[in-house]
């Protein structure tokens, strides 16, 4: 007799510091992000000091999301584990 496996699809991770400052460039960014693919979940944290930008998707492309950032307007440096 067979059992069942459960597989799960882990999403990736990536983590940013960004110079963003307000609810109004998170907003701006939203703009920027919306349009990918395969990202499941982003939140900004206004409140860390490197105003972290965190993905989670089932593919992140690190430079494309980094030239998304710098071109709205924004510094944008991933951070190491």
């Amino acid at each position: 007799m067979k059992k069942d496996v459960q597989t799960y699809q882990l999403d990736m991770i990536a983590v940013f510091r960004t110079s963003m400052q307000t609810q109004l460039d998170i907003s701006k960014l939203a703009h920027w992000i919306a349009p990918l693919h395969g990202l499941t979940r982003w939140n900004v944290d206004l409140e860390d000091c490197d105003r972290v930008l965190r993905l989670e998707g089932n593919h992140i492309d690190i430079d494309a999301i980094q030239a998304l950032v710098q071109q709205a307007g924004f510094s944008c440096e991933e951070l190491d584990d």
